[in-house]
């Protein structure tokens, strides 16, 4: 497709299927570019990715729910090593997030449940866990 001279930038965001055109305001540069892009037709399923959807897994809040119910019954040791396996996803998706894309949800979960580990407060790093994976679930 050839490009129209009034246009300097677009930016494309796929999961809310928007695009920002910027253009120059010359007379009938608008219309020129409504007529380009009313023709167009967004390419097959094996085209452009428009977000991925998965279904939604039970076994994070399982393991988290497990984890809860664990800790009363294990030496404090334990109790950390335990809540560090449950909470390592959390924290790695939150980490890679922050890398990737800079702060978003994933990142302010992370750190929510990160702090509350680093402070020794076990049960509600575990608990926020769980609740995000219910959340998730649903």
């Amino acid at each position: 497709m050839d490009t129209l001279s009034e246009v300097s930038h677009t930016r494309a965001n796929q999961v809310a299927r928007t695009l920002v055109v910027h253009y120059d305001k010359t007379p009938g540069a608008r219309e020129r570019i409504l007529r380009r892009l009313q023709g167009y037709s967004p390419p097959p399923e094996g085209g452009l990715r428009t977000g991925v959807t998965r279904e939604p897994e039970i076994t994070p809040m399982v393991i988290s729910a497990l984890t809860i119910l664990a800790l009363p019954w294990l030496s404090r040791p334990l109790q950390i090593a335990l809540t560090g396996a449950n909470i390592a996803s959390t924290i790695g998706r939150g980490t890679e997030t922050l890398i990737r894309e800079g702060i978003k949800v994933e990142v302010l979960d992370a750190l929510a449940i990160g702090l509350s580990a680093a402070r020794g407060e076990l049960y509600t790093a575990n608990l926020t866990d769980f609740l995000l994976s219910l959340g998730h679930f649903l």
